[in-house]
């Protein structure tokens, strides 16, 4: 199937392909989500995979001159508002995306309509907020349902305004056609902001990259190291005025953005290539793949910085691998080769609920059924775990606290947002292994918890006479 056409056709149709991640590990091919069907199999519908979470916390949030407005119940907002990073500046003058707004849908609004309070919504964010460069109305399942206009409220907003109104309809409950028509808006918003007129230099370049808990301005400052221009970015720490310029630049770096890189390429023709900085050994290796597509300037001041910076940080990983060598570390994720590579490096057994883990005699194993998370009842999950033993789980979602109660140890939110920073580039190798060794290593796994002490074990029975 085309790679990149049909939108709307392509997205829900297509099965996901995951490579093998090391020898004995088959790869892996995951059907393309059905609603209908999931909901057959296991008796239940899977829990999240929120179109309108997505939208949020992925695309639109990150904007920072841009107002998001969610149009819903407030809880909806509250959500999205949990999830969005944090750009520099002051709040409500420079940056806008940390800003909850929304309708606040009630009952009333489902009968008679929220087409009139959009509108006020629009106007009174304008009025509290005019240094804003634009706003993005993000609708929720209950706009979707009752079936409000919301392209001719932006349409007549625009008009009123002056400035951008995009209406994305990213309702939770869609699936295929719904993500077909979020990634349509998306790509018809940089064709609508594009600035022709603007000249590319001989090393500027464009970032395609996620939010990574704040991780993209380590590889900005890598790239800017060895002589380049990161001109746009998008969607980590992006802006209108960096949108504008997405098909303007030398050469796209995407990282894990290959779906939006080659969208990127249709629209405007310009090159891309993929490159990963997470841990020393990938930095080297994208830093060299980026310098050849440049002159011989980039080239030197590349190995410049790799002679001065990667032969330390290799070193410093390779300190941790006595102490960590066969640990586990266990996600109920699907799992990408640039996932684990700097688990591997230090020396940890990696391993998915669906794709298999490297055993302690160093053979890869198989679940007995490729099950998503969701798709698992909590029993499936324990025989699991029990089987696979491992030190550090992943991929729990909201279910880790439950996990954790069980005597597991679960990374949460906060140390995938610490351990996403410090893998990037060379110079956050030191915190790396710290972060490794706090994870694996820490003290307080020595400490049985106090119902497994001898002084709270039950008594034993008293030899008979």
């Amino acid at each position: 199937m085309n790679d990149i056409q049909p939108l709307s056709e392509k997205l829900h149709r297509q099965a996901i392909q995951y490579p093998p991640l090391a020898a004995g590990c088959p790869p892996l091919s995951l059907p393309a989500w059905n609603r209908t069907l999931n909901r057959i199999q296991t008796g239940r519908q899977a829990i999240g995979n929120c179109l309108y979470g997505g939208q949020t916390a992925t695309f639109w949030a990150p904007q920072q001159d841009l107002l998001q407005i969610t149009n819903g119940p407030v809880g909806c907002g509250v959500y999205g508002h949990a999830n969005r990073p944090q750009a520099t500046g002051p709040m409500g003058l420079e940056r806008f995306s940390g800003l909850n707004l929304g309708t606040d849908f009630q009952e009333r609004d489902v009968v008679f309509g929220g087409e009139r309070k959009l509108a006020r919504a629009i106007l009174e964010a304008d009025r509290l907020f005019p240094l804003h460069r634009g706003m993005t109305l993000l609708s929720t399942c209950p706009i979707a349902l009752i079936g409000d206009d919301l392209d001719s409220v932006a349409r007549q907003q625009r008009s009123a305004l002056g400035k951008p109104v995009v209406p994305v309809h990213c309702a939770g409950f869609r699936r295929g056609d719904g993500i077909g028509d979020t990634h349509a808006t998306l790509t018809g918003t940089w064709q609508s902001w594009a600035n022709p007129s603007a000249t590319a230099g001989p090393y500027d370049i464009t970032l395609l990259c996620r939010e990574m808990e704040g991780a993209w301005r380590g590889i900005v400052r890598q790239l800017e190291a060895i002589g380049l221009n990161v001109v746009a970015r998008w969607p980590a720490g992006s802006d209108r005025r960096q949108i504008a310029r997405l098909g303007n630049s030398r050469l796209t770096i995407g990282i894990d953005m290959e779906y939006w890189s080659k969208r990127l390429q249709q629209q405007s023709g310009q090159s891309w290539i993929e490159a990963d900085f997470r841990g020393p050994n990938a930095t080297a290796a994208s830093l060299r793949a980026i310098a050849a597509r440049f002159d011989e300037r980039i080239a030197q001041r590349t190995e410049a910085l790799i002679e001065s910076q990667a032969p330390s940080a290799i070193a410093r990983l390779a300190t941790c691998r006595d102490s960590l060598a066969g640990r586990l570390y266990f996600s109920f994720a699907p799992l990408q080769p640039r996932d684990i590579r700097v688990f591997t490096e230090a020396g940890i057994r990696v391993g998915s609920a669906l794709q298999g883990w490297v055993d302690v005699d160093g053979r890869w194993r198989l679940p007995e059924r490729h099950l998503r998370y969701q798709d698992m009842a909590p029993e499936q999950v324990t025989a699991l775990l029990k089987q696979a033993q491992p030190d550090l789980l992943d991929g729990l979602a909201q279910d880790g606290t439950f996990w954790r109660r069980h005597g597991y140890a679960v990374l949460d939110d906060h140390a995938r947002a610490e351990l996403n920073r410090a893998t990037i580039g060379f110079a956050g190798t030191e915190r790396l292994v710290r972060v490794l060794q706090r994870l694996f290593d820490s003290p307080l796994r020595q400490y049985l918890p106090p119902w497994k002490t001898e002084r709270n074990a039950p008594p034993k029975p008293k030899a008979q006479d």
